[in-house]
């Protein structure tokens, strides 16, 4: 995580602000430690972001019949994505 860009896209520097404001909300401080796993505080049970935007994308289909189309999941995942704590789920 200390490569990655905190203001946008790939790698870069710890400046911007969309990491930690706009998505994974409280979590800047970690982005800028070097050998800081992004699994970081996740506690046990927990699902990753992948499987909880897979999650996303299996309710969106649900929801429109089991048909999947790019603008209901893009709606969906920028909505969970924006959303706080929206990715602190844990399923039992």
């Amino acid at each position: 995580m200390s490569l990655s860009n905190t203001g946008g896209h790939g790698r870069g520097g710890q400046a911007g602000r969309i990491i930690g404001d706009v998505i994974n909300h409280g979590k800047h401080v970690f982005w800028g430690q070097p050998n800081t796993h992004y699994h970081r505080g996740m506690r046990a049970g927990e699902n990753t972001l992948n499987a909880l935007c897979a999650r996303v994308v299996v309710r969106g289909m649900a929801a429109q019949g089991g048909i999947y189309t790019s603008s209901r999941f893009l709606k969906d995942y920028v909505q969970f994505m924006t959303t706080p704590g929206a990715n602190r789920l844990i399923i039992e």
